[in-house]
């Protein structure tokens, strides 16, 4: 999975410590922590990706909790006429 001259940054990291343990944080905060046959399985697959890759297997790991339709949901109708009801009640 090649992404020719983009690099995604999502702010994740990962770090191994001496026991094989992996914590996998974004932007500075652990947010899982691997061990024994899942921390071996993440090592093995994240070992020969680029930036790209490593920051979506990251992702997936950690629950893929940002799904990718927030910017289509931000522009969503509904939310419009939500803030346009809101506003119109605070005039």
């Amino acid at each position: 999975m090649a992404h020719d001259d983009h690099v995604l940054d999502l702010g994740f990291s990962y770090s191994v410590n001496k026991n094989g343990q992996v914590a996998i944080s974004r932007n500075g905060k652990v947010v899982i922590r691997l061990n024994n046959k899942k921390a071996f399985t993440f090592q093995k697959q994240i070992a020969n990706r680029d930036i790209t890759d490593q920051q979506l297997l990251m992702t997936r790991v950690t629950g893929n909790y940002k799904r990718g339709n927030e910017r289509k949901a931000k522009n969503h109708p509904k939310k419009y006429s939500l803030i346009r009801s809101l506003y119109i009640l605070q005039v």
